[in-house]
């Protein structure tokens, strides 16, 4: 009989962080559990008073959201859908780590069209400059990320999506577990880090952290949203190796590599390519851009490539495998029709984790 964890925390008003954990079992028997302070060793015999805080058949809590009355509720995912609870009478972070928690309902249930376990569930108000205020996002993992966007009866704790059109946030199947979490430190907005689930090595589940993503209202209603990488990626270019040409491009070693243009097509054009990882000779990667695309975005962070087209509307994560190190190379391809209105490059360094910035 296995045994698996999924948790979130919620960095309450007060800065109190309240962690809330899935314990679960096979068959399906979870446990919604919660920690004390910056402690997950709750599943290991720490104990914690009002241990579980309700017991459900669903798995993968989301971070807390509060109700216009002040209520906290959370949803977790099932295999016919969204399950949303809430702290009944819960007013401070005391209460919320009770007993007191009910089962709303179903917040989106899965139909025809999407006839699969969801797990790691996501739900939260859509923001943007062109947000508007009425939408929410209702997000499910299984074989890839998908999401929705509709309207939330507070009242009833049900979403309604405006259609059932399969959106991803990320083309590649392999972006999954997304969890998003709001940042309100200054001008609100919502962030997103996908799990990227690497198809290399036989040893069962593994990966890395997708670049960090901004989700945001698009469209001229706000009814649909665009992901693209959170501005501060911006600092880690390296501003001397920043070039605005496509022969500069042949200076750059493009390892780890910001690329940011804007094509131009000819009416018969069938789409460009943008090279990378290339040694020049029999090793390199090809990123298609499709014809009528107005700007790419290219990230490379070696066997990681993330490509976002159109401001975000499409975005895809590309696994490579890189067999010479000498393959670092950037060039432009394309057939007739094809061809660059601009062109920017930087080259990027590693991110260096400062613990004292978020203290």
């Amino acid at each position: 009989m296995g045994v698996g964890l999924t948790n979130s925390v919620t960095l309450c008003s007060h800065r109190r962080p309240f962690v809330h954990t899935c314990v679960w079992r096979r068959p399906f028997c979870s446990h919604m559990r919660v920690a004390p302070p910056l402690l997950f060793t709750h599943v290991c015999g720490c104990q914690v008073p009002n241990n579980p805080i309700y017991t459900t058949a669903a798995r993968d809590p989301t971070e807390l959201h509060r109700t216009s009355t002040g209520a906290y509720r959370l949803v977790d995912g099932t295999a016919t859908g969204t399950e949303m609870w809430e702290c009944v009478n819960c007013t401070t972070f005391e209460d919320v780590t009770g007993q007191n928690w009910e089962r709303v309902g179903m917040f989106q249930e899965n139909t025809e069209h999407t006839p699969r376990y969801w797990e790691c569930p996501d739900v939260f108000p859509l923001l943007g400059d062109n947000a508007n205020d009425a939408v929410w996002v209702s997000k499910y993992s299984n074989t890839g990320d998908h999401w929705f966007t509709g309207h939330y009866n507070e009242t009833s704790g049900k979403f309604s999506p405006f259609d059932w059109e399969d959106r991803m946030y990320d083309t590649n199947k392999q972006f999954y577990a997304s969890k998003t979490f709001l940042d309100s430190r200054s001008e609100p907005r919502r962030v997103l880090w996908g799990w990227l689930v690497t198809p290399k090595l036989d040893i069962g589940a593994q990966g890395a952290q997708s670049v960090p993503r901004v989700v945001e209202a698009d469209g001229e209603d706000g009814n649909l949203l665009v992901t693209k990488p959170i501005p501060e990626i911006e600092t880690l270019r390296m501003e001397e190796t920043h070039v605005t040409t496509v022969e500069g491009l042949d200076t750059l070693n493009g390892r780890m590599m910001d690329f940011v243009g804007r094509p131009n097509f000819d009416q018969d054009a069938t789409g460009c390519a943008v090279r990378v990882l290339s040694n020049g000779g029999d090793e390199y990667t090809d990123i298609i851009i499709p014809a009528g695309t107005v700007d790419v975005r290219i990230l490379v962070d070696s066997s990681i490539v993330e490509l976002y087209l159109d401001g975000g509307r499409v975005a895809t994560t590309l696994f490579v495998t890189i067999e010479d190190w000498a393959s670092n190379g950037v060039s432009l391809e394309g057939g007739e029709g094809c061809g660059w209105e601009q062109v920017e490059a930087w080259e990027m360094k590693p991110f260096e984790y400062d613990a004292s910035a978020v203290m």
